[in-house]
């Protein structure tokens, strides 16, 4: 190397990443209220101009305001406008994300502790979901799950319907709490999901998920909130059985190192 010249420096180089068009609506509110650009009180642009401003769908501001105004960060005005509101929720986001921060370096173990904390949230969420879901809220669990069923000879196609049907699960809970966690743990909850595809690539596994999901609408149709309880647990125990038979399997030890780089520490 000629005397002088400096050596170029190692860079980690991370992919981007797709997120569906409300999430990006969402992550874009998000700054502005951590950087205190948004403040309590103030009005946000109305549908169309945010719509304008970020290159997105209405119908993803729409989505996006939904969302913010179940977890109680917005008022809804009628010919009025939307409002930040007037409390510390508004900030709650980027601790949330800092608190559990270790959770992000996705090992074996680790997908089983991610596991475990979804337990924590998911069971009261489905419970709730039994009694505060809306005809609305069923009828947009059913299109995911309808879209799992064609999906089930395509892991990929399948993760992205189940992270849909899970998260309308959780606004279906009315419970602005549950609503902030998953917030703030999105994207490492949409990591996990990345290695669950080669976890339930067999056909057999595939179906018994399906039959899960079904069972666990099925429960929040007919407003049984014991029932969603039930089904719900079954289903994380069926997924943490599905974990370590996978990582038991000496086969899977290619796949293993597939994990690591699904980590977002390493993949961005």
């Amino acid at each position: 190397m000629s005397k002088g010249l400096r050596k170029s420096p190692q860079m980690e180089w991370k992919p981007f990443k797709r997120i569906r068009q409300h999430e990006y609506v969402l992550e874009q509110i998000k700054k502005m209220i951590t950087s205190r650009t948004l403040a309590p009180g103030d009005r946000l642009p109305s549908e169309r101009e945010l719509s304008a401003k970020l290159g997105v769908g209405r119908s993803a501001v729409k989505e996006a305001f939904r969302i913010l105004e179940i977890l109680g960060l917005i008022e809804v005005k009628i010919g009025d406008g939307s409002f930040m509101q007037r409390n510390n929720f508004s900030y709650f986001f980027e601790s949330i994300a800092n608190t559990i921060g270790f959770l992000s370096d996705l090992t074996p173990d680790t997908v089983l502790n991610f596991l475990e904390f979804r337990s924590v949230w998911e069971i009261k969420c489905a419970a709730l979901a039994a009694k505060n879901a809306t005809d609305e809220d069923i009828k947009m669990m059913q299109i995911e799950l309808d879209r799992m069923e064609k999906a089930k000879s395509n892991p990929t196609e399948y993760k992205v319907a189940d992270i849909n049907f899970h998260h309308l699960m959780c606004i279906a809970s009315k419970d602005k709490a549950i609503m902030l966690v998953v917030q703030g743990v999105r994207n490492i909850l949409v990591s996990y999901f990345d290695v669950y595809p080669y976890i339930i690539s067999e056909p057999e596994r595939m179906q018994n998920s399906f039959i899960s999901h079904q069972n666990i609408l099925g429960a929040i149709k007919g407003h049984d909130d014991a029932k969603a309880i039930k089904f719900m647990q079954e289903h994380l125990d069926n997924a943490r059985r599905n974990i370590l038979g996978f990582f038991k399997q000496p086969s899977n030890v290619e796949k293993d190192k597939k994990l690591e780089t699904l980590s977002p520490s390493k993949s961005g």
